[in-house]
């Protein structure tokens, strides 16, 4: 659980967005626009149980993409009410595909870290890629955003990268000026899929 007793008055920006829906491509664009960006910031575990995000980080940056965020999106929005989010999506199918051969998805339990262990099994129900448990999270997280930011189209972003959406809506959506430069893509297979 997030501590809501210390508030920082500077807004924050949140990417809550699942694995493999533009989170780096995002975090890459946010450091372009001049915020200070962790992506995927450190997660403070404890044995069985995911407490929050790294208070450390969350003073010394501003904006903060990935999977890790997701856990803490509601607590995070209470304790800086006037964050922005920008949730990351793609077509489901696609995505699927995506995470299937991300390589990170397919290794040994035995080799990852316990507060990732804890996060997969939060997020996706699941550690390793399984394709029912994925498309039964993607539907859940994307149903629970909606609705936790219902009527609040100025606090989320619901951002497709993967279709095409790059600077303007971003740029538009935190009040920031164009830049000329072209969109900072990142993770995109050889066949030109994320």
């Amino acid at each position: 659980m997030i501590s809501d007793t210390t508030t920082d008055p500077a807004q924050k920006i949140f990417g809550i967005g699942l694995s493999k829906t533009g989170t780096t491509s995002l975090a890459r664009a946010l450091h372009k626009l001049g915020y200070p960006t962790k992506d995927f910031p450190s997660i403070i575990y404890k044995p069985h149980r995911l407490v929050g995000l790294n208070e450390e980080q969350l003073h010394h940056y501003t904006a903060f993409t990935d999977i890790s965020v997701v856990p803490f999106y509601k607590e995070l929005d209470k304790r800086f009410p006037n964050a922005k989010f920008i949730y990351t999506i793609r077509d489901k199918k696609e995505w699927l595909a995506s995470c299937a051969h991300y390589p990170r998805f397919n290794r040994s339990v035995f080799s990852l870290p316990l507060n990732i262990i804890k996060l997969r099994q939060e997020i996706y129900g699941t550690v390793k890629f399984d394709e029912e448990k994925f498309a039964a999270a993607y539907e859940k997280h994307h149903k629970d955003v909606m609705k936790h930011f219902k009527d609040r189209p100025t606090d989320l972003l619901v951002l497709n990268i993967c279709e095409g959406q790059k600077w303007q809506p971003l740029c538009q959506f935190l009040q920031e000026p164009q830049p000329e430069e072209q969109f900072p893509f990142a993770n995109v297979r050889v066949n030109g899929h994320a």
